[in-house]
């Protein structure tokens, strides 16, 4: 049987990923601190890719034009790329993104 790779990362590879770092002495708060954030991802199915499409549409949704929606894409995803935070964390867009010319 064949599972959705969403599925087969959580209950398949991360469980091997768990049981190997144990083997190797990897302290369970660092195993779970960065294979937690793989687990959240898989969960909530969402990737740099996903959040990106999700923040465009969100920008197009309130009002902004292609070149607004994407320039205040890559803003936001920089700013959020310093925090550290996880992608599976972050929100689309602070505010609606500005219309070319105003």
């Amino acid at each position: 049987a064949t599972l959705p790779a969403h599925r087969l990362i959580a209950e398949v590879l991360l469980p091997l990923a768990h049981e190997g770092l144990a083997g190797r002495g990897v302290a369970a708060a660092d195993r779970e601190r960065y294979l937690g954030v793989i687990e959240e991802r898989c969960r909530r199915r969402t990737t740099g890719a996903s959040w990106q499409t999700r923040a465009y549409h969100q920008a197009v949704a309130n009002g902004a034009d292609r070149t607004a929606a994407l320039r205040d894409l890559v803003r936001r995803y920089c700013e959020l790329s310093r925090t550290d935070a996880p992608v599976h964390s972050w929100p689309a867009l602070r505010e609606p993104a500005a219309r070319a010319g105003g």
